[in-house]
């Protein structure tokens, strides 16, 4: 089934992320990537993806937004946003591997 990216959370969020790790290490490898940051935290890192917080003043209602180094600098519609940090982070991780959508 195909979704998009911006409404994934929970296990499914887990599952995209985990497929999007494969595509850098071969090894399929589920964690709670955007509820835990012993695993969502190094991938932030490594992927150098920007966290900014906007609070109640969010354009859509989300208080995170984020961005890899591919997006930086586009257009605000180019973030991908979340309700926390790690969740909106690994949206744009997964953003970044598979484009809008993905098929889970």
């Amino acid at each position: 089934m195909k979704y998009s990216i911006g409404e994934l959370a929970g296990e499914l969020l887990n599952q995209a992320v985990a497929n999007a790790e494969a595509t850098i290490t071969g090894v399929v490898c589920y964690a709670d990537y955007c509820g835990a940051w012993e695993y969502g935290g190094p991938i932030i890192e490594r992927e150098k993806i920007e966290l900014i917080y906007y609070g109640e003043g969010s354009y859509n209602g989300l208080p995170w937004e984020a961005q890899t180094e591919r997006y930086i600098g586009q257009s605000v519609g180019d973030a991908t946003s979340g309700p926390t940090p790690l969740i909106a982070a690994m949206r744009a991780f997964v953003r970044a591997k598979f484009g809008n959508e993905i098929e889970l």
